[in-house]
């Protein structure tokens, strides 16, 4: 079996955390990775810790590996999966770009669904609308087989 995924391309160039982000959060294919407000200013992002007794790699460290993946740090069926790095690297991601700014005081660690919430800091003072972004994307459904 196997299951067809979105894939987001701006023309022809890389994307930016913020742009690749946001395309993720708009696909709603990852549980718990959702808008926190609806003006779309912050965002939840799942942040369950390996060691719960109810992660599962598959599910939990999705977002994570994507990026991962995406950034060519990991190749599926040829690099060993490290779903403990991949978090590293997102996290150190959102840290390092002007782009986001962790929001602490809304962030709800200690619940059953952990999650993290980021501000997207605006640009120039004012957010991009949702029409001039949708131009942008060009979305293309890759078949991925489940390997389990």
């Amino acid at each position: 079996g196997g299951r067809a995924v979105p894939v987001t391309f701006t023309h022809g160039t890389k994307m930016h955390l913020k742009e690749w982000l946001i395309a993720q959060i708009e696909s709603e294919q990852y549980e718990g990775l959702c808008w926190e407000d609806e003006d779309k200013t912050m965002f939840r992002i799942p942040w369950k810790h390996a060691a719960k007794k109810d992660y599962k790699q598959t599910e939990d460290a999705a977002l994570f590996k994507a990026w991962a993946v995406y950034k060519g740090k990991f190749r599926e069926g040829r690099d060993k999966a490290d779903p403990t790095m991949w978090k590293t690297r997102l996290r150190c991601a959102l840290n390092k770009s002007t782009d986001f700014h962790e929001v602490p005081e809304r962030n709800q660690l200690d619940i059953t669904e952990p999650y993290k919430v980021y501000r997207i800091q605006p640009v120039n003072g004012q957010f991009e609308t949702s029409e001039s972004e949708s131009e942008l994307y060009v979305t293309i459904y890759v078949y991925i087989y489940d390997m389990s």
